[in-house]
């Protein structure tokens, strides 16, 4: 099985990633988790507290930015010779065959060098407004 690691960077995002961790943490394909926290000022790294045995953790002393967290995280999962990285924002949730999916998808593919899955509303039922024609 070619290992995933998945990026999350948080900012003052207590509002979403209790969801997202749980969403994430029921993946029927293995990750790991790497989270940069930019600085948050919110409770963010309280609600992540029940998931450091299952995720690396890395606090920035400064707000790097979402490409600067990203940028730490994809240095830290080459570090831990992942196969694939999955770059995932700290508002979002993964249904739990999505990264089996993505990975089969690239699998099939070896051509493609990014992929996305599909980003649908808060129903799950059709497309995000914001991403309908991406």
């Amino acid at each position: 099985m070619e290992k995933v690691c998945t990026v999350i960077v948080t900012y003052n995002g207590a509002k979403w990633i209790e969801k997202c961790m749980q969403h994430l943490t029921a993946s029927e394909y293995p990750t790991s988790i790497i989270v940069i926290d930019n600085h948050s000022t919110d409770n963010t790294l309280d609600l992540l507290a029940p998931y450091l045995s299952k995720i690396e953790l890395i606090k920035s002393e400064k707000n790097l930015g979402f490409g600067g967290g990203n940028n730490i995280g994809i240095k830290k999962a080459l570090e831990l010779n992942a196969a694939f990285i999955f770059l995932l924002n700290q508002d979002a949730y993964v249904s739990k065959e999505c990264i089996g999916l993505l990975v089969t998808a690239l699998r099939n593919n070896p051509s493609y060098g990014i992929i996305s899955p599909l980003h649908l509303d808060n129903t799950g039922s059709q497309l995000d407004e914001t991403f309908k024609n991406i």
